[in-house]
């Protein structure tokens, strides 16, 4: 009986027999909306779209247990057995936004990060392409941005900070009217230059196991 890997919003909740998912479906212990790979499948799947979960085929007749060819690790119906090459295919939440959503991949990768750093990097694809990373960071570092620009106008607009409030406005807003158009470039330059050193270090004590691209992306998250 093949084996299901399971991930719901980027954490991989562990790997099933097909029984068991068809079961925790009608229990509730799984939705249809949690991300479900096996083997020989290109990419992970919502459960609700794989055919043999959209109804319980029935019961198989006199079924044969085949001889197995190697020592397969022992397999619990209660404690799901979590293993380390599907976290890893599973991608950070806004790796898969296109199922979860923009503002919902965003905010859950955020939460992540902060909350569950080690999860979340384990979770994070190591390869995949530069897009997925250097967009997260360009969003992330315009909101920044954003927020430091108001603040700035709302303390200058008080008189704080400058003797001509008026004029320092007007100067102010030219300047970071500019610096905001410029940031994304600043931002895409700075992590490849912040990336690169880390992974220069990182060479230099033998600690880089991993290509550049997942130094990159480890610091772009």
């Amino acid at each position: 009986m093949a084996t299901i890997h399971i991930s719901r919003s980027g954490a991989t909740l562990g790997t099933f027999e097909e029984e068991k998912v068809r079961e925790g479906l009608r229990t509730g212990e799984f939705i249809g909306t949690d991300l479900g790979w096996m083997e020989g499948m290109a990419t992970w799947r919502p459960l609700s779209e794989l055919d043999d979960f959209r109804t319980a085929p029935p019961p198989p007749v006199h079924p044969s247990i085949p001889e197995p060819t190697a020592p397969l690790p022992e397999m619990s119906s209660t404690a799901p057995v979590v293993v380390s090459t599907p976290m890893a295919a599973t991608g950070l939440p806004w790796e898969n936004r296109e199922q979860l959503g923009w503002l919902n991949a965003l905010v859950e990768t955020v939460q992540m990060v902060l909350l569950h750093p080690e999860q979340a990097f384990a979770a994070m694809r190591r390869e995949g392409g530069l897009v997925d990373p250097l967009l997260y960071t360009i969003i992330l570092g315009m909101v920044g941005a954003v927020i430091s620009f108001v603040f700035s106008i709302g303390l200058h607009s008080f008189g704080l900070g400058s003797r001509n409030g008026l004029g320092a406005l007007v100067g102010m807003g030219a300047v970071s009217f500019g610096w905001l158009i410029a940031m994304p470039f600043v931002l895409v330059i700075g992590a490849f230059i912040a990336a690169g050193l880390f992974h220069l270090v990182l060479m230099l004590i033998g600690g880089a196991k991993q290509p550049f691209e997942a130094t990159l992306r480890v610091f772009c998250f």
